[in-house]
């Protein structure tokens, strides 16, 4: 925890210190002074960030820094919006998922009804994963099952 204040006191700074916050700032730092501070701090409390870039799920290994997965020795670059959904899908493996649900994950709206491009992005978005990802129908591992008027699906093939 990072305690800011306008004032330098140093009977709260011992307070502050001792009830539990890593670091007292007085006054506003800097953005980047900030940033790199809250960084150390989260080296400290959660190590190297190299362990949190990459992530195997159901032989899918996703890399967040790449925005990459890699399946049967190949890796395949996704767009940010790609990769945020794929990632949704599988961390949801099983769970039928409403096309409200996967905008407010991915798009941070709620699908409106009146616009129908929005739908169309969606689609369009699972269209991609199932040719880049070999989530269609000649999939070997899992499956991206449309759900006739709710959504999605993400599940092994021989279910």
């Amino acid at each position: 925890m990072i305690f800011l204040s306008q004032n330098y006191n140093e009977r709260h700074l011992v307070e502050v210190l001792t009830a539990g916050a890593d670091d007292y700032l007085i006054k506003m730092p800097a953005p980047e002074v900030l940033v790199a501070r809250i960084k150390a701090l989260e080296r400290r409390a959660y190590g190297s960030i190299d362990q949190w870039l990459s992530r195997e799920l159901h032989g899918y290994l996703f890399n967040t820094a790449q925005r990459s997965v890699s399946f049967a020795d190949r890796t395949i670059s996704l767009s940010v919006k790609e990769f945020e959904l794929a990632y949704y899908f599988f961390c949801n493996f099983q769970r039928p998922l409403s096309r409200r649900q996967l905008f407010m994950a991915v798009w941070g709206r709620e699908q409106p009804d009146f616009e129908y491009v929005f739908t169309r992005t969606l689609d369009v978005h699972v269209r991609f994963l199932r040719q880049k990802l070999n989530l269609g129908c000649q999939a070997d591992i899992v499956k991206l099952l449309s759900i006739h008027g709710y959504g999605y699906r993400l599940a092994y093939v021989n279910e």
